[in-house]
Protein backbone atom coordinates (compact mmCIF):
# COMPACT_ATOMS: atom_id res chain seq x y z
CA UNK A 1 0.00 0.00 0.00
CA UNK A 2 1.61 3.08 -0.93
CA UNK A 3 0.84 6.98 0.73
CA UNK A 4 0.53 10.01 -2.34
CA UNK A 5 2.27 13.26 -2.20
CA UNK A 6 0.74 16.01 -1.54
CA UNK A 7 2.51 19.01 -3.42
CA UNK A 8 0.11 22.17 -1.94
CA UNK A 9 1.55 22.17 1.54
CA UNK A 10 1.63 25.60 2.97
CA UNK A 11 4.96 27.53 2.86
CA UNK A 12 6.41 28.83 6.07
CA UNK A 13 6.42 32.50 6.67
CA UNK A 14 9.26 34.44 8.25
CA UNK A 15 8.51 36.84 10.76
CA UNK A 16 11.30 39.35 10.24
CA UNK A 17 10.06 40.01 6.41
CA UNK A 18 7.94 42.75 8.07
CA UNK A 19 7.08 44.48 11.21
CA UNK A 20 3.07 43.71 12.29
CA UNK A 21 1.30 46.57 13.71
CA UNK A 22 -2.25 47.23 15.23
CA UNK A 23 -2.94 49.16 11.98
CA UNK A 24 -2.96 45.81 9.96
CA UNK A 25 -6.44 44.43 12.06
CA UNK A 26 -9.66 46.22 11.85
CA UNK A 27 -11.43 46.05 15.52
CA UNK A 28 -15.19 46.48 15.19
CA UNK A 29 -17.64 45.14 17.89
CA UNK A 30 -19.70 42.84 15.54
CA UNK A 31 -18.24 39.73 17.19
CA UNK A 32 -19.37 40.72 20.42
CA UNK A 33 -23.11 41.97 19.45
CA UNK A 34 -23.05 38.52 17.52
CA UNK A 35 -22.05 36.87 20.92
CA UNK A 36 -24.80 38.66 23.19
CA UNK A 37 -27.65 37.61 20.41
CA UNK A 38 -26.36 34.31 20.86
CA UNK A 39 -26.80 33.98 24.18
CA UNK A 40 -30.29 35.91 24.00
CA UNK A 41 -31.40 33.22 21.59
CA UNK A 42 -30.11 29.98 23.35
CA UNK A 43 -32.31 31.58 26.37
CA UNK A 44 -35.06 32.38 24.54
CA UNK A 45 -34.69 28.94 23.11
CA UNK A 46 -34.74 27.73 26.88
CA UNK A 47 -37.32 29.26 27.74
CA UNK A 48 -39.89 27.73 24.53
CA UNK A 49 -38.50 24.55 25.26
CA UNK A 50 -39.59 24.77 28.87
CA UNK A 51 -42.32 22.78 30.26
CA UNK A 52 -45.87 24.66 30.22
CA UNK A 53 -47.89 24.39 33.23
CA UNK A 54 -52.32 24.85 32.68
CA UNK A 55 -52.19 28.13 33.98
CA UNK A 56 -49.56 28.90 31.42
CA UNK A 57 -51.53 27.81 28.94
CA UNK A 58 -54.50 29.77 29.55
CA UNK A 59 -52.26 33.29 29.88
CA UNK A 60 -51.01 32.05 26.34
CA UNK A 61 -54.33 31.62 25.21
CA UNK A 62 -56.00 34.82 26.90
CA UNK A 63 -52.94 36.73 25.39
CA UNK A 64 -53.31 35.49 21.59
CA UNK A 65 -57.38 36.45 21.77
CA UNK A 66 -56.20 40.17 23.08
CA UNK A 67 -54.02 40.25 20.24
CA UNK A 68 -56.39 39.01 18.15
CA UNK A 69 -59.40 41.63 19.32
CA UNK A 70 -56.79 44.12 19.28
CA UNK A 71 -55.79 43.99 15.84
CA UNK A 72 -59.57 43.89 15.07
CA UNK A 73 -60.37 47.28 16.22
CA UNK A 74 -57.23 48.91 15.05
CA UNK A 75 -58.73 48.72 11.71
CA UNK A 76 -60.11 51.50 9.99
CA UNK A 77 -63.61 51.71 11.32
CA UNK A 78 -65.93 53.60 12.76
CA UNK A 79 -66.22 52.83 16.82
CA UNK A 80 -68.53 55.29 17.68
CA UNK A 81 -66.70 57.65 19.30
CA UNK A 82 -65.46 55.24 22.23
CA UNK A 83 -61.71 55.88 23.38
CA UNK A 84 -59.68 52.39 22.76
CA UNK A 85 -57.52 51.57 25.38
CA UNK A 86 -54.95 48.78 25.83
CA UNK A 87 -57.09 47.61 28.91
CA UNK A 88 -60.95 47.18 28.73
CA UNK A 89 -63.24 45.23 30.88
CA UNK A 90 -65.76 42.85 29.11
CA UNK A 91 -68.75 45.02 29.40
CA UNK A 92 -66.86 48.08 27.08
CA UNK A 93 -65.26 45.87 25.11
CA UNK A 94 -68.88 44.30 23.95
CA UNK A 95 -69.84 47.78 23.74
CA UNK A 96 -67.55 49.03 21.19
CA UNK A 97 -67.96 45.26 19.47
CA UNK A 98 -70.96 46.22 18.94
CA UNK A 99 -70.62 49.77 18.19
CA UNK A 100 -68.46 48.47 15.02
CA UNK A 101 -71.10 45.94 14.12
CA UNK A 102 -73.61 48.70 13.46
CA UNK A 103 -71.28 51.07 11.93
CA UNK A 104 -70.42 47.94 9.47
CA UNK A 105 -73.56 47.34 8.75
CA UNK A 106 -74.51 51.69 7.74
CA UNK A 107 -73.48 53.12 4.59
CA UNK A 108 -70.57 55.25 5.20
CA UNK A 109 -72.22 58.15 3.82
CA UNK A 110 -75.21 57.97 5.85
CA UNK A 111 -73.27 57.92 9.13
CA UNK A 112 -73.51 61.92 10.35
CA UNK A 113 -71.82 62.86 13.63
CA UNK A 114 -73.22 66.33 13.71
CA UNK A 115 -77.06 65.20 13.97
CA UNK A 116 -77.90 67.53 11.09
CA UNK A 117 -79.63 64.75 9.49
CA UNK A 118 -82.67 64.93 12.48
CA UNK A 119 -82.47 68.20 13.07
CA UNK A 120 -85.17 70.22 11.37
CA UNK A 121 -83.12 72.66 8.08
CA UNK A 122 -83.53 76.59 9.33
CA UNK A 123 -83.43 79.51 6.81
CA UNK A 124 -81.72 82.29 8.51
CA UNK A 125 -82.39 85.74 8.26
CA UNK A 126 -78.91 86.09 5.86
CA UNK A 127 -80.03 83.11 3.80
CA UNK A 128 -83.51 84.38 3.28
CA UNK A 129 -81.87 87.74 1.54
CA UNK A 130 -80.27 85.42 -1.32
CA UNK A 131 -83.73 84.13 -1.59
CA UNK A 132 -85.33 86.92 -2.06
CA UNK A 133 -84.54 89.19 -5.39
CA UNK A 134 -86.60 92.20 -4.39
CA UNK A 135 -84.65 92.22 -0.89
CA UNK A 136 -81.30 91.20 -2.25
CA UNK A 137 -81.86 94.18 -4.53
CA UNK A 138 -82.32 96.82 -1.96
CA UNK A 139 -79.48 94.77 0.38
CA UNK A 140 -77.05 95.65 -3.13
CA UNK A 141 -77.84 99.12 -3.42
CA UNK A 142 -77.52 99.89 0.49
CA UNK A 143 -73.35 98.48 0.06
CA UNK A 144 -73.28 100.41 -2.64
CA UNK A 145 -73.15 103.72 -0.94
CA UNK A 146 -70.81 105.04 0.55
CA UNK A 147 -70.78 105.70 4.89
CA UNK A 148 -72.15 108.55 4.99
CA UNK A 149 -75.38 107.59 2.56
CA UNK A 150 -75.83 104.94 5.01
CA UNK A 151 -75.64 106.42 7.88
CA UNK A 152 -78.33 108.80 6.75
CA UNK A 153 -80.55 105.95 5.66
CA UNK A 154 -79.88 104.22 9.02
CA UNK A 155 -80.86 107.63 10.87
CA UNK A 156 -84.19 108.18 8.97
CA UNK A 157 -84.90 104.54 9.45
CA UNK A 158 -84.81 104.76 13.23
CA UNK A 159 -86.76 108.38 13.11
CA UNK A 160 -89.76 106.81 10.48
CA UNK A 161 -89.93 104.10 13.41
CA UNK A 162 -90.08 106.41 16.36
CA UNK A 163 -92.73 108.43 14.28
CA UNK A 164 -94.79 105.30 13.90
CA UNK A 165 -94.33 104.15 17.29
CA UNK A 166 -96.11 107.93 18.77
CA UNK A 167 -98.61 108.13 16.20
CA UNK A 168 -99.86 104.42 17.61
CA UNK A 169 -99.97 105.73 20.57
CA UNK A 170 -102.25 108.56 19.67
CA UNK A 171 -104.46 106.73 17.84
CA UNK A 172 -104.65 104.65 21.04
CA UNK A 173 -105.93 107.29 23.20
CA UNK A 174 -108.00 108.94 20.61
CA UNK A 175 -111.29 107.44 18.63
CA UNK A 176 -112.14 105.12 20.92
CA UNK A 177 -109.03 102.80 20.56
CA UNK A 178 -108.50 102.54 24.45
CA UNK A 179 -111.92 101.30 25.18
CA UNK A 180 -111.30 98.79 22.39
CA UNK A 181 -107.48 97.23 23.78
CA UNK A 182 -109.06 97.22 26.86
CA UNK A 183 -112.37 95.03 25.71
CA UNK A 184 -109.08 92.84 23.93
CA UNK A 185 -107.43 92.39 26.99
CA UNK A 186 -110.31 91.12 28.82
CA UNK A 187 -111.20 88.98 26.62
CA UNK A 188 -107.68 87.58 26.65
CA UNK A 189 -107.61 87.19 30.20
CA UNK A 190 -110.68 85.09 30.13
CA UNK A 191 -109.64 82.87 27.38
CA UNK A 192 -106.47 82.32 29.29
CA UNK A 193 -108.25 81.31 32.30
CA UNK A 194 -110.58 78.90 30.51
CA UNK A 195 -107.36 77.45 28.86
CA UNK A 196 -106.09 77.18 32.21
CA UNK A 197 -109.41 75.46 33.33
CA UNK A 198 -108.74 72.51 30.85
CA UNK A 199 -105.23 72.31 30.81
CA UNK A 200 -103.67 68.70 31.41
CA UNK A 201 -101.92 69.11 34.28
CA UNK A 202 -104.99 69.72 36.62
CA UNK A 203 -106.17 66.68 35.73
CA UNK A 204 -107.20 64.24 37.85
CA UNK A 205 -104.69 61.55 36.91
CA UNK A 206 -101.81 64.51 37.61
CA UNK A 207 -103.37 66.05 40.81
CA UNK A 208 -102.80 62.87 42.05
CA UNK A 209 -99.27 61.49 40.49
CA UNK A 210 -98.01 64.95 42.63
CA UNK A 211 -99.37 64.06 46.01
CA UNK A 212 -96.75 62.55 48.41
CA UNK A 213 -96.24 58.92 48.38
CA UNK A 214 -97.52 58.11 51.93
CA UNK A 215 -101.03 59.69 50.45
CA UNK A 216 -100.90 57.72 47.58
CA UNK A 217 -100.91 54.76 49.89
CA UNK A 218 -103.55 55.77 51.96
CA UNK A 219 -106.07 56.68 49.16
CA UNK A 220 -105.57 53.27 47.52
CA UNK A 221 -107.44 51.33 50.19
CA UNK A 222 -110.67 50.61 50.18
CA UNK A 223 -111.77 50.90 53.22
CA UNK A 224 -111.62 54.44 53.76
CA UNK A 225 -114.36 57.44 55.30
CA UNK A 226 -115.35 57.95 52.09
CA UNK A 227 -117.99 60.62 53.33
CA UNK A 228 -115.57 62.68 55.55
CA UNK A 229 -113.38 62.56 52.47
CA UNK A 230 -116.12 63.36 49.55
CA UNK A 231 -117.84 66.21 52.24
CA UNK A 232 -114.29 67.73 53.18
CA UNK A 233 -113.52 68.14 48.99
CA UNK A 234 -116.54 69.56 48.42
CA UNK A 235 -116.21 72.11 51.24
CA UNK A 236 -112.66 73.32 49.98
CA UNK A 237 -113.50 73.54 46.43
CA UNK A 238 -116.63 75.93 47.19
CA UNK A 239 -114.62 77.66 49.63
CA UNK A 240 -111.97 78.24 47.34
CA UNK A 241 -113.94 79.23 44.32
CA UNK A 242 -115.50 81.97 46.36
CA UNK A 243 -111.88 83.39 47.78
CA UNK A 244 -109.26 82.66 45.43
CA UNK A 245 -107.18 85.13 46.89
CA UNK A 246 -103.98 84.13 48.49
CA UNK A 247 -105.03 86.33 51.96
CA UNK A 248 -107.97 83.92 52.13
CA UNK A 249 -108.18 80.85 55.01
CA UNK A 250 -110.14 78.27 55.34
CA UNK A 251 -110.54 76.69 59.31
CA UNK A 252 -111.99 73.72 60.13
CA UNK A 253 -113.64 72.37 62.91
CA UNK A 254 -111.99 70.46 65.87
CA UNK A 255 -111.14 67.58 64.33
CA UNK A 256 -110.16 64.88 67.50
CA UNK A 257 -109.15 61.94 64.99
CA UNK A 258 -105.60 61.92 63.93
CA UNK A 259 -106.50 59.89 61.16
CA UNK A 260 -109.38 62.49 59.98
CA UNK A 261 -106.62 64.75 60.11
CA UNK A 262 -103.87 63.14 57.97
CA UNK A 263 -107.19 62.24 55.49
CA UNK A 264 -108.17 66.26 55.60
CA UNK A 265 -103.77 67.15 54.59
CA UNK A 266 -104.36 64.54 51.65
CA UNK A 267 -107.64 66.23 50.59
CA UNK A 268 -105.96 69.59 50.41
CA UNK A 269 -102.61 68.15 49.01
CA UNK A 270 -104.94 66.91 46.05
CA UNK A 271 -106.34 70.23 45.44
CA UNK A 272 -102.52 71.60 45.58
CA UNK A 273 -103.63 74.02 49.11
CA UNK A 274 -101.30 74.21 52.04
CA UNK A 275 -102.82 72.68 55.34
CA UNK A 276 -101.48 73.05 58.52
CA UNK A 277 -102.48 71.16 62.14
CA UNK A 278 -103.39 74.11 64.67
CA UNK A 279 -104.36 74.00 68.73
CA UNK A 280 -106.30 75.83 70.25
CA UNK A 281 -106.73 77.44 73.17
CA UNK A 282 -108.83 74.52 74.85
CA UNK A 283 -106.39 72.08 73.41
CA UNK A 284 -108.45 71.07 70.57
CA UNK A 285 -106.61 70.24 67.11
CA UNK A 286 -108.04 71.23 63.72
CA UNK A 287 -106.76 72.25 60.19
CA UNK A 288 -106.08 75.62 58.87
CA UNK A 289 -105.40 75.53 54.97
CA UNK A 290 -104.97 78.30 52.43
CA UNK A 291 -103.90 78.78 48.80
CA UNK A 292 -100.12 80.05 48.11
CA UNK A 293 -101.43 81.06 44.33
CA UNK A 294 -103.12 83.90 43.32
CA UNK A 295 -105.96 81.38 41.10
CA UNK A 296 -107.30 78.58 42.66
CA UNK A 297 -108.41 76.00 39.85
CA UNK A 298 -109.60 72.43 41.21
CA UNK A 299 -108.90 69.06 39.56
CA UNK A 300 -111.22 67.55 36.77
CA UNK A 301 -112.41 65.28 39.05
CA UNK A 302 -113.45 64.52 42.37
CA UNK A 303 -110.85 62.22 44.50
CA UNK A 304 -113.37 59.77 45.58
CA UNK A 305 -114.89 59.33 42.32
CA UNK A 306 -110.85 59.28 40.75
CA UNK A 307 -110.37 56.39 43.39
CA UNK A 308 -113.60 54.43 42.56
CA UNK A 309 -112.45 54.74 38.90
CA UNK A 310 -108.83 53.51 39.78
CA UNK A 311 -110.23 50.33 42.13
CA UNK A 312 -112.83 49.73 38.85
CA UNK A 313 -109.96 49.44 36.20
CA UNK A 314 -107.77 47.23 38.54
CA UNK A 315 -110.90 44.48 38.98
CA UNK A 316 -111.10 44.58 35.36
CA UNK A 317 -107.56 43.84 34.77
CA UNK A 318 -107.63 41.07 37.75
CA UNK A 319 -110.69 39.22 35.92
CA UNK A 320 -109.21 39.73 32.27
CA UNK A 321 -105.61 37.90 33.99
CA UNK A 322 -108.23 35.34 35.06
Amino acid sequence: MGVLRVNDLPKPVRLDEGIITYEDYIFDDDDNESYQSESENQQANEMRSAPTTPARRRRQKETRAERKIRRFLELDSQNGGMKIKRRMGARKMRRLENAKFMYALADPEDICDDFSDILPSTVTAFAQLFIEQQNMRAWNEFIEKDEDEQRAFLENAVRHTKNSEKVYEIENRIGGRQERSTINFARNKQQEEEARQHHPAYSAAACFSRMDQRFKTIFAQKHLPWSFISSSEQELRAYFLSCASPESQWCSAPIPSAWHRLLLHGVSQYLSLHSTSVRNDEGEKFLQVHNERAYFIPPHNNLVAFIAQIHKNERRKWSIGL
